[in-house]
């Protein structure tokens, strides 16, 4: 009994020694994902992904931005992040807002984010500060492509912060329909 217990023990202690030197795998739908060394600003340790569509959006901050994980510190004083269009599912607001700061947006837990509005962004789609998470839908607005020379900047790269500058903040018509009353 005591032989096999060793014999489990070992296998788990084995086990666990592997989970913590195994590199970070990625979900599927993300491009460009890179590993960088875990800070306070990349708890997850990954950068670089590109990630557009429905999802979850948490806020920070003052500001008519937003932050997403591609938008790096080097990627954005290079040339630029470009923008995003955001739409609330709950109110059917678009706003299309610039893309300036990096956001881990716990990439690659189930808590990943698709975006990190600044509050500007929230109370413009008609959401309360309060809320804390909303459902949007994220695009590219515009043209959108990461330049090469930004796949693979090493963690240097993703610290920084906004001016929060309103600088290209554009309102779009609510595309929301309602069927209540009283409107």
């Amino acid at each position: 009994m005591r032989r096999m217990f060793s014999t489990f023990l070992l296998s788990m202690l084995l086990a666990v020694s592997l989970l913590v030197v195994s590199p970070i795998s990625h979900s599927s739908g993300t491009d460009g994902c890179y590993s960088v060394p875990v800070t306070v600003n990349t708890p997850t340790g990954i950068a670089g992904c590109v990630v557009w569509g429905q999802g979850i959006a948490s806020h920070y901050g003052p500001g008519n931005g937003v932050a997403m994980n591609f938008c790096t510190w080097v990627l954005r004083h290079d040339t630029g992040c470009g923008s995003a269009s955001i739409t609330s599912v709950a109110t059917g607001r678009t706003v299309v807002v610039p893309i300036v700061d990096f956001c881990d947006c716990y990439t690659g837990t189930g808590d990943a984010r698709v975006v990190d509005l600044q509050y500007g962004v929230v109370e413009l789609l008609g959401l309360p500060l309060s809320q804390g998470l909303y459902e949007v839908i994220v695009e590219p607005a515009g043209v959108y492509e990461v330049p090469q020379e930004a796949v693979g900047e090493q963690a240097s790269g993703v610290d920084g912060s906004n001016d929060g500058s309103s600088e290209g903040v554009t309102l779009l018509p609510n595309t929301a329909t309602s069927t209540g009353e009283g409107e």
